[in-house]
């Protein structure tokens, strides 16, 4: 009967659980921490020194860098097809735009720009010469050699030449048409440069890709 009840008061533990003793005739606890996994856990035990836990960065790294993030941002005014927003710089991490139309279309635009040379299909026989020329100049920058129709817009202030060569006339158009490919810088000043629209959406924070961290 007391070997009953002995056992009783023994909680049972998995062989593997990580447990601690208050006192030495005390039954085993488990403590559950809720901490972020780059930080430490300072244990302190009677007379013995401070223990510093941490998890191994192996059992999480990889988890952490695939993590995205999205806020809900509702109302946003911008120009009409455009999205201009300002957003903080965050090392190895982008922002985009998530935005669902009447038919339950979902769209992104992010930060970086992605866009297609099916895009240019407004300058009929002349989109192919548009597309090289701005890869010659360096408004944008092809992503994957094997897929020569996808491209990144490049910054304005990190383009190899401030204007076109062949499609001057053509520039306001081609501006355009970059702009409403990835979310822009907010102008400070109290101007309205066209028609104005209102928009619901998310902000999403994700990794970069290669090469954009």
């Amino acid at each position: 009967m007391n070997i009953r009840n002995e056992q009783l008061k023994t909680p049972k533990t998995h062989p593997d659980a990580m447990v601690f003793y208050q006192t030495v005739e005390a039954a085993p606890q488990i403590l559950s921490l809720l901490i972020d996994p780059r930080g430490l856990v300072h244990a302190t035990s009677g007379i013995l020194p401070v223990k510093a836990i941490n998890i191994p960065p192996d059992q999480y790294a990889a988890a952490l860098q695939a993590i995205e993030i999205t806020f809900l941002s509702t109302p946003i005014i911008t120009d009409a097809g455009k999205m201009h927003l300002p957003l903080p710089d965050e090392a190895g991490y982008q922002w985009s735009w998530l935005q669902q139309d009447e038919q339950g279309t979902w769209s992104e635009v992010s930060s970086r720009g992605l866009i297609r040379k099916e895009d240019f299909s407004v300058f009929e026989s002349d989109a192919g010469e548009v597309w090289s020329e701005l890869i010659e100049v360096q408004w944008i920058k092809v992503i994957d050699p094997t897929d020569p129709t996808r491209a990144s817009v490049t910054p304005k202030d990190q383009r190899r030449d401030a204007s076109l060569k062949d499609f001057t006339d053509k520039t306001p158009e081609i501006e355009d048409i970059l702009e409403r490919a990835h979310i822009g810088p907010v102008d400070p000043t109290a101007k309205f440069a066209g028609p104005q629209e209102i928009r619901e959406g998310w902000l999403k924070l994700s990794p970069a890709a290669d090469g954009d961290a």
